[in-house]
């Protein structure tokens, strides 16, 4: 896990149309002399005002937005995506300990949660303990977390959060420039090590690049003992190429992850999991007549092999292929700018052999969506809306006794929102928007025992669409040595999924049934950062969240309890002549969970305290990181599976990197 609070120095707010007129700063912490004198150099070599732009985003929404960029990406440690990205305000990992682990934004998780690979949707088979995100981000430039319903970009899944993963924008040069970096570790919490590794070159036009990742982690320490098996076997690899003029561009990525995650299960045998996704990503544009249109596309290609240890029973073979094409034209005028698009999918989900969970089944999708953004003076306007439809068809499977099935979906969203300027540096803004979320094949047509625990779960054939409504305010302070931001929430969903237990037994096995009740959620995200001097830096931050159950009236399920961080970080300090130090304290702190849900449990309150080092000298980089200092034995609010829920104890990570 990245150290406690460690993004809280990397936030990066980009509220409403501010991203799309005038730079806003990056990072909500403030920055300090040595990193801005660095960020000049890097605009003077690399020909930053030739930047073009390369994809024709949509007016966004002012809905909060949190980012880790590429410095803290590049130390993490982990494969776990959710484990990474729960170091922004509002953000948890469902449970830490498995590597494919769901992100919790807001107490939205799994398929609440839309997981874009450069604006494209990533697919998955959306079952909870079995599959993940499947994506590995060493090689990324920036992941941006966006909180509430922005269905202007998000579309289908988006109810909850967008998690949004970014490549640098291509860069103009004048002459060949090639650079490379990567990083080893070693981790004792797992008994982990990996590597890095990264190359890009630039020539005139055109520009590409290479990233390799390998990982490898065995066990789990905790101060209640080692949990085995929390085994992983991971290799990333990536390539794209990219050609960019004035009025075109055009680019190519090939991306492949997979590996071996093998888990625990109370009550059954070990599972182990082979997952593979392969993704081919395009995109081309070009600028004509004021109007920048451009296409995107993706074939997806995911695999998963779920068997026990030991050899017992059926293994369970799924394959997800899809494809995604998008196409979209963005106007920019002095006064504000519109943007038009269509997306179009085709998917299909087959189980190969083995014991069944789900059936067979085609997922034909498509959409057209527009977004605005006005510009006044101080005050900032922005609109969207979105119609989807989506058409399923669920194949005959005596196996779990559905027949041939057939199910329309159609969602109207949209989102309106303001940004004022009034007194700089102040901005505060106001946003509502609408998204939606289709059923999951295993929430509409599960009919057996859970590979994941000791239920036998049952799902309802006529559910319906969630539908939510998000009202988002918030306030800014970016100054030079002190920056903050404060947002509140309030959502509104109407058929919230879940599970609850009937009282019957089958197979001798506890059934769980699925259900849809009407939920609200409510809470607040806040962060503080202080430059004391060029050397001293303070950070702060507060998230919480409430839940009900509005139909049950009782608390929603999968809603973290209050978590506060505090830290301090010295930067910029030379060590013995050998260049830029870095030393930070973090101290997170998790309340009590007072409001457990269905099948949770009480979590009592616990801190925990993080030491970090690094020391950089001539493009190399060595760092110290120690988790959960004092050892404190703690357990994960949504980890009702036993032998997953202590979360882990003192580790410590070495890493040796650079970067040319």
């Amino acid at each position: 896990m990245l150290a406690a609070a460690l993004a809280i120095a990397a936030l990066a707010p980009r509220i409403g149309g501010a991203a799309d007129s005038a730079p806003a700063p990056e990072l909500l912490a403030a920055k300090s002399a040595a990193e801005r004198e660095r960020e000049e150099e890097e605009r003077r070599v690399l020909g930053a005002d030739k930047t073009v732009r390369a994809t024709t985003d949509p007016p966004r929404l002012p809905f909060a937005r949190w980012a880790i960029d590429r410095p803290r990406l590049r130390v993490a440690s982990t494969v776990s995506l959710a484990r990474i990205v729960e170091a922004l305000p509002g953000v948890r990992a469902a449970t830490g300990n498995d590597p494919l682990g769901d992100v919790v934004v807001r107490g939205s998780g799994g398929s609440r949660v839309r997981l874009l690979d450069h604006g494209v949707p990533v697919a998955s088979f959306e079952l909870p303990g079995l599959d993940g995100p499947g994506i590995d981000l060493s090689g990324a430039d920036r992941v941006t977390v966006t909180p509430g319903a922005d269905a202007s970009f998000g579309g289908e899944g988006a109810i909850g959060a967008t998690l949004d993963i970014e490549s640098a924008a291509p860069i103009a040069v004048d002459r060949p420039r090639v650079s490379n970096d990567g990083a080893f570790y070693g981790s004792s919490a797992d008994r982990g090590a990996g590597a890095v590794v990264r190359a890009a070159g630039a020539r005139d036009v055109w520009d590409a690049e290479v990233s390799l990742v390998a990982r490898r982690a065995r066990g789990v320490t905790t101060p209640a003992g080692r949990i085995d098996p929390i085994e992983g076997d991971v290799f990333q690899g990536a390539a794209g190429v990219r050609v960019t003029t004035p009025k075109t561009h055009a680019g190519l990525r090939l991306v492949r992850f997979g590996g071996p995650f093998d888990r625990p299960v109370v009550g059954a045998p070990a599972l182990s999991r082979e997952l593979e996704d392969r993704r081919v990503q395009w995109s081309g544009g070009m600028a004509t007549g004021g109007v920048d249109f451009e296409m995107r596309g993706q074939i997806q290609q995911r695999t998963l092999d779920v068997r026990a240890r030991n050899g017992a029973g059926a293994p369970l073979e799924m394959r997800l292929e899809g494809t995604h094409l998008e196409f979209s034209g963005r106007h920019d005028g002095p006064r504000g700018s519109g943007m038009l698009g269509v997306a179009g999918l085709a998917q299909n989900t087959e189980t190969r052999g083995g014991r069944r969970i789900v059936p067979d089944a085609r997922v034909i999708a498509g959409a057209v969506y527009g977004a605005g953004r006005l510009v006044r003076g101080a005050w900032t306007a922005v609109g969207n809306a979105r119609l989807d439809t989506r058409n399923l068809e669920a194949e005959h499977d005596p196996t779990i006794a559905i027949p041939t099935l057939q199910r329309s979906f159609d969602a109207i969203t949209g989102g309106v929102g303001v940004d004022c300027r009034a007194r700089e540096p102040l901005v505060l803004s106001l946003a509502l928007g609408s998204g939606w979320r289709m059923p999951s094949l295993l929430e509409l047509y599960a009919n057996g025992r859970s590979p994941v625990d000791d239920h036998y779960r049952l799902g309802d054939r006529r559910l319906d669409l969630e539908r939510g409504v998000t009202l988002d305010a918030g306030a800014r302070w970016t100054g030079r040595r002190v920056n903050g931001e404060l947002r509140l929430f309030r959502q509104w969903i109407d058929r919230w999924v879940g599970l609850e237990a009937t009282g019957e037994v089958i197979d001798g096995l506890s059934v769980r049934r699925t259900v849809a009740h009407d939920a609200n959620l409510l809470g607040a995200e806040a962060a503080l950062a202080c430059e004391v001097t060029d050397r001293l830096r303070l950070l702060a931050g507060l998230d919480v969240a409430s839940g009900e159950d509005a139909t049950a009236d009782r608390p929603l399920s999968g809603v973290p309890p209050a978590r506060f961080r505090l830290a301090a970080e010295t930067h910029g300090a030379p060590i013995a002549g050998l260049g830029d130090a870095r030393l930070r304290l973090g101290v997170e702190g998790h309340g009590r969970g007072t409001r457990p849900g269905v099948d949770e449990v009480v979590i009592d309150p616990f801190v925990l305290v993080d030491l970090e080092a690094e020391q950089e000298w001539n493009g190399m980089r060595l760092g110290v990181r120690v988790d959960n200092l004092t050892d404190v034995r703690a357990r994960e609010f949504l980890a009702r599976d036993a032998a997953l829920a202590t979360r882990r104890g003192r580790g410590v990570v070495v890493s040796i990197g650079w970067e040319r």
